[in-house]
C-alpha cells in the first residue's frame, strides 16, 4: 500500500482491547488510531491466501509487549515464537483493501 491518505477497507485487529473489526481507513488514520509510530509491514500466509499485514515497527522496542501473531513449529513439539507484536492491520497481498468476502473468512 503506497499512499497511506487512501482509504481501504482492512481487517483491524487490535490485540491491546482484544477486538477485530472490519474498517475502511488509511495508514495515517491506523496510525493514530493505535498509537503507533512508525509502520512496517510483513507479507504472511493465512488458510493459503497471501496478505500484507502492517504493524507497529517498534513493536518490540515498548515496554508492555502484546503478540499479536505467532509462529508455530513444523512438529507440534515445537514451541510457537513471537512473529508480530502489537495492532495489525491485514490487506490484500498488493495493499488495496479486502474483499467483503475476505473479511468475513
Amino acid at each position: 500500500m503506497r499512499e497511506k491518505n487512501r482509504p481501504v477497507l482492512g481487517l483491524a485487529i487490535n490485540v491491546i482491547s482484544g477486538k477485530a473489526y472490519a474498517e475502511k481507513t488509511t495508514l495515517a488514520i491506523f496510525a493514530k488510531e493505535m498509537g503507533l509510530g512508525t509502520l512496517d509491514t510483513a507479507t504472511r500466509s493465512i488458510n493459503g491466501q497471501r496478505f500484507l499485514i502492517v504493524v507497529d515497527d517498534e513493536g518490540l522496542l515498548k515496554e508492555r509487549q502484546i503478540a499479536s501473531a505467532v509462529r508455530l513449529g513444523k512438529k507440534p513439539s515445537d514451541n510457537p515464537t513471537v512473529a508480530l507484536v502489537g495492532p495489525l492491520l491485514v490487506l490484500s497481498e498488493d495493499g488495496s483493501g479486502l474483499t467483503d468476502d475476505e473479511v468475513m473468512t
